[in-house]
């Protein structure tokens, strides 16, 4: 596995079932690729948030969730994680943001002295 955005894009396509979209699509998501092979692309990429990103930016659900799986929650400022919770629009991956990144203690902290009182405890 490469960390080409376009690599890793094509790899998840490969991983994509049209059963497993079916199902999802019941619950208003979108993603096609099984959540434990997911993890397993995680695991093989690593920490990675300058990747993260890139597959954030792509704007599909597949690569978003990659995309959480793999970015350092200590990375993100509070204006990206407001855009990026403006941003997700199906509710695996604002689940997943909302549960991974933003609910964070690290973020909680380090977003409570900001002044701009969107941050407090969920």
């Amino acid at each position: 596995m490469t960390n080409s955005t376009q690599e890793i894009q094509q790899d998840l396509e490969d991983l994509s079932g049209h059963t497993i979209l079916a199902v999802n699509e019941k619950h208003g998501d979108d993603h096609s690729v099984n959540l434990t092979k997911l993890r397993a692309v995680a695991k093989q990429l690593k920490k990675n948030h300058p990747l993260a990103l890139e597959l954030w930016a792509t704007g599909d659900s597949n690569a978003r969730l990659l995309a959480l799986l793999i970015a350092r929650t200590k990375e993100f400022s509070a204006t990206e994680l407001d855009t990026m919770l403006r941003e997700s629009r199906t509710p695996k991956v604002r689940d997943w943001l909302v549960n991974y990144h933003v609910k964070n203690p690290r973020t909680l902290s380090s977003c409570a002295g900001t002044g701009s009182g969107r941050w407090t405890r969920m």
